[in-house]
């Protein structure tokens, strides 16, 4: 199960009690693929809830070419044309409308 959690603290104290599951971040807008931190790009729906990646396009042949060893997209550019793809192609799907491409990045425990 997935949550968005906004503090770090807190996120890293419900990890610690699950003694299990990883913390990343994610960003918006700002993203900085030179970022020593940077796995690479995701495309959520627009209730925030299905990667449109792995969940809902698994069975999209152009966007599983497209997916790097983490189930992510490594250029923004590649993302950002699946993204116009579907939503000029799926516009009416309710995942697909409203969609937004984050970028994830990996947390260290150590904050």
């Amino acid at each position: 199960m997935t949550h968005l959690i906004t503090d770090y603290k807190y996120a890293a104290q419900k990890r610690s009690q699950m003694q299990s599951g990883d913390i990343v971040g994610l960003r918006l807008d700002d993203h900085d693929e030179s970022d020593a931190a940077f796995l690479g790009y995701d495309l959520i729906d627009g209730s925030f809830d299905v990667s449109l990646l792995t969940n809902w396009g698994n069975d999209v042949d152009s966007i599983n070419r497209a997916l790097g060893p983490t189930a992510l997209i490594q250029s923004l550019s590649v993302v950002h044309s699946i993204q116009t793809h579907l939503l000029s192609t799926c516009d009416e799907d309710a995942h697909v409308d409203g969609c937004r491409i984050v970028s994830i990045y990996s947390t260290a425990d150590t904050r």
